[in-house]
């Protein structure tokens, strides 16, 4: 059996719901946007600390950056 109609209540629940879900999934995306910025940059930074440790290295200097 059909429900042909929905109770203003439950309207206001459902509409409630779905601005909730909305919100949450625009945070969501927003965070996963920060994380993957976040790991460009790191990616760019372990880069950049491996040429100046080649760098130095043929240069006759090594510095142990992971002690």
């Amino acid at each position: 059996m059909a429900i042909t109609s929905v109770s203003t209540s439950a309207r206001a629940q459902l509409s409630h719901c779905q601005a909730r879900l909305d919100a949450d999934l625009s945070a969501r995306n927003s965070a996963a946007r920060a994380v993957a910025q976040d790991e460009d940059a790191m990616s760019r930074a372990q880069q950049a600390a491996r040429r100046e440790l080649q760098s130095r290295s043929n240069k006759g200097r090594i510095i142990d950056v992971t002690a």
